[in-house]
């Protein structure tokens, strides 16, 4: 049965294998990842449960997809937002795209002093206008972009 859940530690060697398929697709496919230091991040957002979540649709236990996110305060208030980190489901399990940003949206709406939710569309992969027509779907409005030049 395929569902939305938190990640938990016995889900990290899947969440690499998400998230090197993430970058395989991204703009950042050139860059080696070092995935020592991605485990002990996204362990950390595992253990933080204040400030992230880290998000996984889930198939009999297995990831197919993940979304994490962060509370952050913004720099010139007290008050904070709730973004997204990164953000990939593997096909076949794109129609539950809309539940998991619906849980990421209410765990983001729960937190003392979030007064926005930001979700980007940075890493270069799938259709940009889609993706904005569902976050538009959710409420979301498109506000700037993002600009990117590798050095």
């Amino acid at each position: 049965m395929s569902g939305i859940r938190l990640a938990d530690i016995p889900d990290i060697d899947e969440i690499c294998k998400l998230g090197s398929e993430l970058l395989e697709q991204s703009v950042y496919a050139d860059i080696k990842p070092d995935e020592s230091k991605y485990r002990m991040f996204v362990a950390g957002l595992m253990g933080h449960k204040q400030g992230s979540v880290f998000l996984i649709v889930d198939d009999d236990d297995k990831p197919q997809g993940f979304l994490f996110g962060l509370i952050d305060d913004l720099f010139f208030s007290q008050s904070r937002c709730a973004t997204d980190v990164a953000f990939f489901v593997r096909d076949g399990y794109r129609h539950l795209v809309p539940a998991l940003l619906k849980r990421f949206m209410t765990w983001a709406k729960a937190k003392p002093k979030v007064v926005y939710i930001a979700l980007g569309i940075s890493s270069g992969t799938g259709d940009p206008e889609r993706i904005g027509k569902v976050y538009e779907s959710f409420g979301l409005s498109k506000v700037g972009g993002i600009y990117f030049m590798g050095v």
